[in-house]
Parts: C-alpha cells; sequence; structure tokens
C-alpha cells in the first residue's frame, strides 16, 4: 500500500448546520463517524426532498456551537448547545427550537436519524493541499471549516487537488487492529454552503464561483466505510 499523507484534523458536526466539533479520535460506522450529523432541525410543513433547515435559510445556525455531554459515547450522550449569545440550551428543548423560530421566522422541529442526515454520503475528505490551491486562487484568508470536512489530511503531493486521485480507491487509516478503511467514491459537489463564513455566517459568494472555475464545482471528496473501526489524528494513509 502507497502512503499518501496524514490525518491533520478529525471534525464531527453532531446537528447539521451548526458548528462541528474537532476530536482525537473517531470510530467509524457504515453510517459514518460515530455521531456525526444524527440530529437536524427539519421544517414543520415541509413538501420537498429537502426538508433540513440549514445555513442557507439561516446562516446563524452556523454560530450554534453543540457538544457532547457524554463525549465518549457521542450516540448516547444528550448535546448542549451554546447559542450565538452564548446561552447553554438542551438541543431538544423549546427554548432552543423558540429562538430558531425567531430567527427563521417558521417552526421547526428536531429529528434523529441513526443512519445521519446526509445530503449525499456518509464522510467527506480534503486535503489541505487541495484548500491551500483554492484559498490561493481566491486570494483570500478562509477557514477550512468552512467547507465542513470530516477529514482533513496533510499530504506532500504535488497535485491541485490530491483527493481525486483516490477516487475509485481504498484508504486505511494507520496500522492498529482497529484502523479503519474507506472507499473514496466521488467528488463532492458543492452548493453556496461554501460561502458562508463558518464563525459569522457571513456570504461571499466569490468562493462557490471560484469551486465552479477551477474545481468544476466539485471539492473535496465523498467515501464509506468499507472496514468497521476507527480513526485518529495522526494516522498514516494508505492507498491501495
Amino acid at each position: 500500500m502507497q502512503s499518501v499523507g496524514k490525518v491533520k484534523q478529525i471534525n464531527i458536526y453532531p446537528v447539521k448546520s451548526m458548528q462541528g466539533i474537532s476530536v482525537e479520535q473517531a470510530n467509524c460506522f457504515w453510517y459514518g463517524l460515530d455521531g456525526d450529523r444524527k440530529y437536524a432541525f427539519v421544517h414543520d410543513d415541509v413538501k420537498s426532498g429537502f426538508p433540513w433547515l440549514t445555513g442557507r435559510e439561516l446562516p446563524e445556525l452556523l454560530q450554534y456551537q453543540p457538544y457532547f455531554e457524554r463525549p465518549a459515547t457521542p450516540m448516547k450522550s444528550t448535546i448542549t448547545v451554546k447559542t450565538p449569545q452564548q446561552e447553554a440550551l438542551d438541543l431538544s428543548s423549546d427554548a432552543l427550537r423558540s429562538q430558531l423560530l425567531s430567527s427563521y421566522g417558521r417552526k421547526v422541529s428536531l429529528i434523529k436519524l441513526k443512519r445521519g442526515t446526509f445530503d449525499c454520503m456518509p464522510i467527506s475528505i480534503l486535503t489541505e493541499k487541495a484548500f491551500e490551491s483554492l484559498q490561493d486562487t481566491t486570494e483570500q484568508t478562509l477557514d477550512i471549516n468552512r467547507f465542513r470536512a470530516n477529514i482533513i489530511v496533510e499530504t506532500d503531493s504535488d497535485a491541485r487537488f490530491p483527493e481525486l486521485d483516490w477516487i475509485d480507491k481504498n484508504l486505511t487509516f494507520g496500522k492498529r487492529a482497529d484502523s479503519t478503511t474507506m472507499q473514496v467514491n466521488y467528488p463532492a459537489e458543492r452548493c453556496m454552503m461554501v460561502n458562508l463564513d463558518p464563525q459569522t455566517g457571513e456570504s461571499t459568494p466569490s468562493v462557490l464561483k471560484t469551486v465552479v472555475n477551477e474545481a468544476d464545482g466539485c471539492f473535496s471528496v465523498y467515501a464509506s466505510v468499507q472496514t468497521l473501526g476507527s480513526v485518529e489524528v495522526g494516522d498514516t494513509i494508505f492507498l491501495s
């Protein structure tokens, strides 16, 4: 197997469109990283195939920070959310729903799906090299978490978008007994969400325009778990 890089950062997003949590280790199941995107708020009167309340409809949602009360068991843990006003509210509380209603103007409900509230695939992978290439083109200082990737990879590749060379191949994370293997499936098509700053919710339309012009509208790659196990920051990644 060929070494293609190391895991630089692992991100879990407990609630769709809210801020993520950087962790040192994550367990990997067929439905993705343990605790990732299992919750979402949905429109009460939804009549479409995309029921989720996201930063597209409410950019302020990106400023809400969820965290697990029991980080060691995220699937069983209750979740507390720190609001932009620095209040700590239970994720399922009426107080949080009322706050979202006040900001959004429409009623929403909280749902939990064990298989996750993903748009496409359960895991996204992004190389620092790709991010730096895009950032250089935009001539702006961007936050890599704007792209909401689960796994950020440090690589020595000379390619502008190294992860595209991994499509239809497998990545094994580390050489531990429980190292997980993932198949890289296809490029991640991007929408206006990448325009939104993850800390402020402010929109910079030039980001998506650059993704369209430089990478045909795709940025990072989607992957699926082939071998259950774990991934850790610092893992060497092997391509096969």
